[in-house]
């Protein structure tokens, strides 16, 4: 039996439609794919004031996780296929939201992604209450989410 919850379609539409965009540049580094979909939540959640999907994102070692979508890509590092989602399924709005995000954030890699969100206080407040790790699948919660990325927002 599997700890993971079944991924929604919107989270699975999401993370397609970032790996067709990153996809087309050579093979998809896992780490940055659930970055990229961390950061997607992240700043929807601040600059609509909606997320784009509702599968919760967990502190982990190594930074936020899809914890609905790990199990698609267990194991691998660099994905040359995904298997599951409909990118063609987004809005043209939620398309171009994506887009942005992957514009702003899509040029690193996903090991200074990692260390990105270890420096910001949705990651860092989530491990903390984790105890460092001690306890698995702290959620990071949307409330945090949005109030941080809303003040980096104010602070440009």
């Amino acid at each position: 039996m599997s700890n993971f919850a079944d991924p929604s379609d919107s989270v699975l539409n999401v993370a397609a439609y970032i790996f067709d965009r990153l996809h087309k540049l050579g093979p998809v580094d896992a780490m940055k794919l659930q970055k990229l979909l961390y950061y997607c939540n992240a700043w929807s959640l601040a600059d609509r004031g909606v997320p784009m999907f509702d599968d919760e994102i967990q502190a982990w070692k190594h930074g936020p996780v899809v914890a609905s979508i790990y199990p698609l890509h267990r194991g691998r590092i660099d994905l040359e296929s995904w298997p599951r989602g409909d990118a063609a399924a987004l809005t043209p709005n939620d398309a171009r939201f994506i887009d942005g995000i992957v514009d702003a954030y899509g040029g690193l890699s996903g090991w200074r992604l990692r260390n990105l969100t270890h420096q910001e206080a949705p990651w860092v407040e989530a491990w903390e209450d984790a105890g460092y790790g001690v306890r698995l699948g702290v959620p990071i919660s949307p409330h945090s989410m949005a109030t941080y990325y809303r003040g980096l927002r104010s602070q440009r």
